[in-house]
């Protein structure tokens, strides 16, 4: 099929790359996506060394990382060899024949080992190799490393922080800002047109009720707090006395 042409040229194209450096290569944005062709290209060029003129289902991402990093199922294509109801032994073939195979590569490949337990074939990854690989692309790529223009022409908005101005600034409110703030950075690095908002919320009767109340003590009382708290504790009495006169009591 296409996907695996196009997986066993990369597969190639980087091979004959990482023989001069000793790594993969990685060229794009997202390096878990290109290791995985790498890795689909590796067994796409020993199914294509057999003459197996079958398609092989993508790898993935190992769930249990102590039996192998990458994984396939192997049922559909013992299926397609006509060997549906030999599978055990189907699998122990083709691990072989692909470990036998990677020794025969002259640069360098990823796939360190293989496995089949189960209908799934088990890959163990050059870690050494891969680490070094995705540093090395990291480095390169230094402050542009993870931006993208994927999401170039959408327009976000992100409202942050927005503390109410008649209580005492905390460490939530910290919180909030650092979280607003960060996701807006991500959101730029994918492309977006963002702007950041923050709603002062100075509207409404509470805020008339604590200017009534300032007013009447800035010149007779020095604030006994921080000038938050100390205008927080001003709204509270005067929200009481409000409160108080409601009800008559005043």
């Amino acid at each position: 099929g296409l996907r695996s042409c196009c997986d066993f040229r990369l597969f190639l194209n980087m091979a004959a790359a990482a023989a001069e450096s000793k790594t993969l290569n990685f060229s794009g944005i997202d390096l878990f996506e290109e290791l995985s062709a790498v890795v689909q290209g590796e067994l796409s060029a020993y199914v294509k060394s057999k003459s197996m003129n079958i398609e092989l289902p993508a790898v993935q991402k190992s769930r249990e990382p102590d039996k192998g990093d990458f994984t396939i199922m192997l049922h559909t294509v013992a299926g397609k060899m006509g060997r549906g109801k030999d599978l055990e032994g189907f699998g122990k073939e083709f691990a072989a024949g692909l470990s036998e195979f990677l020794t025969t590569l002259s640069g360098v490949h990823v796939i360190k080992s293989a496995d089949a337990v189960k209908g799934y074939l088990n890959l163990k990854l050059d870690r050494p190799l891969v680490y070094r690989s995705v540093i090395e692309a990291v480095m390169k790529r230094g402050n542009q490393y993870g931006r993208t223009n994927r999401n170039e022409g959408k327009k976000v908005i992100i409202e942050h922080t927005s503390s109410n101005p008649n209580a005492p600034l905390h460490i939530g409110n910290l919180r909030n800002s650092l979280l607003g703030a960060h996701l807006a950075e991500i959101m730029k690095a994918t492309g977006c047109d963002v702007k950041q908002l923050f709603y002062v919320n100075d509207l409404g009767a509470q805020i008339g009720l604590t200017a009534l109340g300032y007013s009447r003590v800035y010149d007779k009382l020095k604030p006994m707090l921080k000038v938050d708290q100390w205008i927080g504790m001003m709204y509270a009495m005067m929200n009481t006395f409000s409160e108080l006169q409601k009800l008559g009591l005043t």
